[in-house]
C-alpha cells in the first residue's frame, strides 16, 4: 500500500522525540492524555484534558464480508469478498479526566466525538461458500483490483468514543530526574454509516458478472475496539517534559454492511466487514509544556503501528 510523506515525516519525528527523552533531565511520573504525558503531582490529584487527535493506520480484512446468501433444502450458498487491504483514518475530539490514586498510579477516563474514514483500497478476493449441514467449503477467486469491485472511500457519521486507562510509575532515577512508566488503555468507538462501499458481483466462473440495475453495498454502521500498552521513558528540563517510548496495540474495526438492489431477492442482504491493524508495534514521542503551575500544552506523535498527531490542553486542580 502506498506510503505517504506524512507517515515518513512522523516516523522521523517520533524517533527524534525519543532521543530527546534520553538526553534530557526529568520530573514526576507521566501519564495519560495522549499515550504518554505527565501525571498530576500529589498536590494536584485531579486534572482535565481537552484533546484533538488524527490517526491513520493500514488495515487488513479478517474473514469474509458476505453480501448474498441463498438457502434451499438445508443447503446454503454465500457470496462475499475476502483479503481486502485499506487505510483507516480517524479524527477524535475528547475530554479526559485524570486522577492520581497514589504518586505512582494514575487512572483516567475519556469520552468524546469520533469520525472514521476508510480509503486507499487494495486488491481483494471473491469468496463463494457452500454449506450442506455437514461440510463447508469456501472457494476464493482473485485477486481482483479494487476497481473491479468499484470500492469507494467514505466516512462514517460522527459517533462517540469512550476509554479507560491507567499509568504506572515503574521506576525513577532521582539523580538524573528520569522515570520509566507503563501506560495501558482500552477504547471503544461507535458510529453510524454513511456511504456506498462497493458493487457486488458474481465470479464463480472466473470473470465478474454484475447484477442488472442499481446494486450497491452500503456501510450501515461502525464499531471498533482497541487496547494498547506503552513503555515510556520521561525526563524534565524546566517547564518542558519530553518523553518517548514503544507501544503495542490491537485494533478491531467492524463495518456493518447492507445491500441495496433493484432485485428484490438481493435487496436488504447484510454482512460485516471486519478489519484489523496490519502492524502492532510502534513508537511514540511527545512533549508537555507547563505554561503555569496549573495549565500546560501537550503534543504527541506516534508512528509504526499507526501515524498519529495529538494536541491538547491540560488543567490541574489544586
Amino acid at each position: 500500500m502506498q506510503k505517504d510523506r506524512f507517515k515518513s515525516s512522523a516516523i522521523r519525528a517520533a524517533l527524534g522525540f525519543g532521543a530527546a527523552g534520553l538526553a534530557m533531565p526529568f520530573g514526576s511520573a507521566a501519564v495519560a492524555a495522549p499515550v504518554g504525558n505527565l501525571a498530576a503531582s500529589p498536590d494536584n490529584r485531579f486534572s482535565v484534558d481537552i484533546g484533538l487527535e488524527h490517526s491513520r493506520r493500514d488495515m487488513h480484512q479478517r474473514g469474509t464480508a458476505n453480501y448474498w446468501t441463498f438457502t434451499s433444502g438445508g443447503e446454503a450458498l454465500t457470496e462475499g469478498f475476502r483479503g481486502l487491504d485499506a487505510r483507516e483514518d480517524q479524527t477524535d475530539l475528547y475530554a479526559q479526566i485524570n486522577f492520581s490514586v497514589t504518586p505512582r498510579i494514575e487512572l483516567y477516563g475519556r469520552a468524546g466525538a469520533t469520525r472514521t474514514r476508510l480509503t486507499d483500497f487494495d486488491s481483494f478476493n471473491y469468496a463463494l461458500t457452500e454449506e450442506d449441514g455437514t461440510a463447508r467449503m469456501t472457494t476464493e477467486i482473485g485477486p481482483f483490483d479494487a476497481d473491479v469491485g468499484e470500492f469507494s472511500s467514505g466516512s462514517t457519521s460522527t459517533g462517540w468514543l469512550a476509554a479507560l486507562g491507567a499509568k504506572f510509575d515503574l521506576h525513577e532515577w532521582e539523580d538524573h530526574g528520569a522515570g520509566l512508566t507503563l501506560d495501558v488503555m482500552y477504547q471503544i468507538r461507535d458510529a453510524g454509516g454513511g456511504w456506498d462501499l462497493m458493487t457486488p458481483f458474481f465470479a464463480g466462473g472466473g470473470d465478474p458478472v454484475y447484477p442488472p440495475g442499481e446494486d450497491r453495498v452500503h456501510v450501515d454502521g461502525y464499531k471498533s475496539s482497541e487496547w494498547h500498552a506503552a513503555l515510556i521513558l520521561e525526563r524534565r528540563v524546566g517547564s518542558f517534559r519530553p518523553y518517548g517510548g514503544i507501544k503495542y496495540s490491537r485494533i478491531k474495526s467492524d463495518y456493518d454492511l447492507e445491500r441495496s438492489s433493484d432485485l428484490d431477492f438481493l435487496d436488504g442482504e447484510s454482512g460485516t466487514l471486519r478489519m484489523r491493524n496490519d502492524r502492532e508495534v510502534g513508537f511514540l514521542g511527545g512533549m508537555e509544556y507547563l505554561m503555569t503551575s496549573n495549565m500546560s500544552l501537550t503534543g504527541e506523535i506516534r508512528a509504526g503501528d499507526e501515524t498519529a498527531l495529538n494536541l491538547g490542553l491540560r488543567y490541574r486542580f489544586e
